[in-house]
């Protein structure tokens, strides 16, 4: 997540940056379609280095880096109660340092 906000990436992968629709002759346009497919690429590429290889399979069929977070997100979502039973195994099972 540090690497997609220090590449200013993030807005890809959460989908509040949505790829422009307008298909046309205009050259803003055309340039800003493809500045976002390049940025959206980027995020993808991003987001598959910091998963493990066993979860890049995962990723098959996801087009954009937000379709790919969510399918990623739906996977590995803590359902609550064992979301509540892994912390509360991980409180107990903390060690302190010593303190000398």
């Amino acid at each position: 997540m540090t690497q997609l906000t220090i590449k200013k990436l993030l807005k890809y992968v959460d989908g509040k940056t949505k790829r422009p629709t307008k298909y046309a002759t205009d050259p803003a346009v055309v340039k800003s379609v493809k500045k976002w497919d390049e940025n959206d690429e980027i995020a993808k590429a991003t987001i598959l280095l910091m998963i493990k290889q066993s979860e890049v399979q995962a990723a098959q069929g996801c087009t954009t880096s937000a379709s790919l977070w969510e399918k990623l997100h739906k996977i590995y979502q803590s359902k609550e109660p064992v979301r509540k039973a892994t912390l509360l195994k991980h409180m107990i099972l903390h060690k302190m340092p010593n303190e000398n």
